[in-house]
């Protein structure tokens, strides 16, 4: 298994139909999208590596005058954000072959991306720490 795959089913246990780098363009979809950038963090003596897998978990949801609608999103990702670090205090990660996870944390909260007349992007970006022999 990837570690991709590892942190798709890991986060499904919280998010039912759950996607991978495809935002469907209805309301309530969520999506994982793995981030650009160096994966190696640290390169240990004995050959070993800290690893990052940087991702995007993102939100389609409904947008519009209705403030209690609006508020939707911001729940959701107050909510994901409180899992997470319920499960990463427990020791509770993403599992894979070759790899021993280290943290699951979130580098930023769910913030507004775009938005049509109906519905707005969300997004919070979050980094997966894991080293391999």
């Amino acid at each position: 298994m990837s570690v991709i795959d590892a942190v798709y089913e890991w986060l499904g246990e919280y998010v039912k139909n759950i996607n991978v780098n495809y935002l469907a363009p209805v309301s309530a979809a969520v999506s994982i999208e793995a981030n650009p950038g160096n994966h190696v963090v640290r390169k240990y003596i004995d050959g070993g590596e800290l690893r990052q897998l940087p991702f995007t978990v993102a939100l389609r949801d409904d947008y519009g005058s209705n403030v209690e609608a609006n508020l939707e999103a911001p729940r959701f990702f107050e909510d994901l954000e409180k899992w997470i670090e319920k499960k990463n205090r427990a020791g509770k990660l993403p599992e894979a072959d070759g790899i021993k996870a280290v943290s699951l944390t979130c580098t930023s909260h769910g913030y507004g991306v775009s938005n049509t007349t109906s519905t707005a992007r969300y997004q919070m970006n979050c980094r997966f720490l894991y080293t391999v022999k």
